[in-house]
């Protein structure tokens, strides 16, 4: 029962992981770079980007709409260190997508993030159920 739980919980932080990331990603992928610029019309309220778990590195930048204060927080999980690095709002004048040099630059490095952790987790938690239900004396030793 504890095995078909953690598989449970495996499947529902991938799928989670594709739901939050995601779509974040897929935008900064297909953004036109051509068209981004840099703006005034964004300022950065707080950037901070730090270095996590040896491996991976965050950063968390919070924009803010100079004339209507609209706010827009942006997460990068990427790997590798960051911190250090300039960072500054980005703004496509034809569509109004905004997002940062960071957010573009670690754009392919953030997708390998997403597919690999969140394919791992529900890959995982699927094979597990997968032999639970096809093959489950191999499981019979790990179910104690």
């Amino acid at each position: 029962m504890k095995l078909f739980l953690a598989a449970i919980v495996c499947i529902g932080l991938g799928g989670f992981l594709f739901w939050f990331m995601g779509p974040a990603v897929i935008a900064d992928l297909t953004a036109d770079n051509a068209q981004l610029q840099e703006t005034a019309d964004y300022r950065i309220e707080t950037a901070r980007c730090k270095n996590r778990a040896f491996i991976f590195g965050s950063c968390d930048v919070d924009l803010v709409h100079t004339t209507s204060g609209e706010k827009v927080r942006l997460d990068y999980l990427i790997f590798g260190n960051m911190g250090g690095e300039a960072v500054y709002p980005l703004h496509d004048p034809n569509t109004g997508y905004v997002t940062t040099n960071i957010g573009i630059e670690y754009a392919i490095n953030r997708l390998i993030m997403v597919i690999l952790f969140g394919g791992l987790l529900s890959g995982g938690g699927l094979f597990v159920l997968y032999a639970m239900i096809f093959k489950p004396e191999r499981l019979s030793r790990l179910n104690n």
